[in-house]
């Protein structure tokens, strides 16, 4: 109701205005803009709220109002109703102690291979979101007993998804699947952390899968790439520091999803394309600010997705800000240096989300990009008459 506006119209213009509501921190200037999952207000949206709160925050005319918006329940799936949910086994996390990382395994239930459409992992309830950093979900054979030790990675597992604190789901493009063989099981690879009270970690993995014997063109990959070199990661107090790291695609690809991910002194990251050939042509896709609350997956749209010729390398720029200005920095006055766990460490790398090209698919995928950005004759006669 409008009575809770003006206590909070303060808040809601200097939120609007930082992009930080609703969450989507795209940088607005650089690469490309259009995305199937952008939530974001307009520019002219937003100078719309800013006017408002500058004015009084003022009520218009109650019979303008239009009805209120159904308040999205943000713990419901997003992928639609699955047909399969694993629920891992409940780990009881004490109320103090250090960091806590291992995997935990339970059976998917499918009797036949089927491939994946979508699929999302989600903590249960309020208290297993306080304690789970992070989680990642593989799918293993029944026989697979490589947990991939102290690190808790996924052994020789298939990575699926990983769930992190505001992540949303992952919706693989039409025609385009993981397959999940019969038997297998899924594993969580996890990292807890202790809130003072004794909690139970729950943690569920849903998967949509297309129709029984649907093979789709395409196989969806998901992983980590980018990653500097962790090891000598080094930023000292109050200083931003930039970091850089390489990855190389050795096969043509068209990307699709791109996720910015580092602890809580990341600032801003960026994906770089290096295409191989001379002379050296590089473009920047997608640059965006870093609020450790939201893992945001990027999902490109169709029309606009990069597709890469082999040999490309995938160059990820990352910031950190390890000054007071990082109203998420917990003690800009000590050194940080580089950790795969603990949140009080700093890592960078980015979540990269492709399918794989032959090179006549390439070729003929390259072709229509290249036509549909030809203005058509009509455009070309207009453009000449002004």
């Amino acid at each position: 109701p409008y009575t809770d506006a003006p206590p909070g119209a303060q808040s809601t213009k200097t939120r609007a205005s930082k992009r930080d509501m609703p969450p989507w921190f795209v940088d607005k200037h650089i690469g490309i803009q259009k995305y199937k999952n952008d939530p974001s207000l307009t520019d002219e949206e937003i100078a719309t709220i800013v006017k408002w709160v500058d004015n009084g925050a003022l009520q218009g005319n109650a019979a303008d109002m239009p009805p209120m918006p159904k308040v999205e329940d943000m713990s419901t799936w997003r992928i639609g109703t699955p047909d399969i949910v694993v629920q891992y086994p409940a780990y009881k996390m004490p109320a103090a102690g250090p960091d806590l990382y291992g995997t935990l395994t339970a059976p998917f239930g499918n009797t036949e291979d089927r491939y994946i459409k979508a699929i999302q992992s989600r903590v249960v309830d309020q208290g297993s979101r306080k304690v789970v950093h992070h989680a990642l979900s593989y799918a293993v054979d029944p026989d697979d007993d490589n947990d991939g030790g102290d690190d808790a990675g996924g052994g020789s597992g298939l990575f699926l998804v990983e769930y992190a604190s505001g992540k949303n789901a992952t919706i693989y493009p039409e025609d385009t699947g993981m397959l999940l063989k019969a038997g297998q099981n899924a594993r969580v690879s996890y990292h807890f952390h202790s809130i003072g009270e004794v909690t139970d970690a729950k943690i569920e993995l849903g998967v949509v899968f297309y129709p029984k014997g649907f093979v789709p063109k395409h196989r969806q990959w998901s992983k980590q790439l980018g990653q500097e070199s962790a090891p000598d990661l080094d930023i000292p107090a109050n200083t931003i520091v930039r970091r850089d790291g390489y990855t190389r695609l050795n096969i043509a690809a068209k990307l699709i999803a791109w996720q910015p991910h580092t602890h809580i002194r990341g600032k801003y990251q960026c994906l770089e394309l290096i295409y191989p050939g001379e002379p050296v042509k590089t473009e920047t896709v997608t640059c965006a600010n870093w609020n450790y609350n939201w893992h945001t997956i990027y999902n490109y749209q169709d029309d606009v997705a990069p597709i890469v010729p082999a040999g490309t390398l995938l160059h990820v720029i990352t910031w950190y800000d390890n000054t007071t200005a990082n109203r998420f920095n917990p003690d800009p006055k000590n050194w940080v240096g580089a950790g795969t766990g603990r949140t009080i460490d700093e890592m960078g790398f980015s979540w990269i989300g492709w399918y794989d090209l032959t090179d006549e698919e390439y070729k003929t995928e390259l072709a229509a990009r290249k036509a549909s950005q030809q203005p058509s004759t009509t455009q070309q006669q207009q453009q000449q008459q002004q």
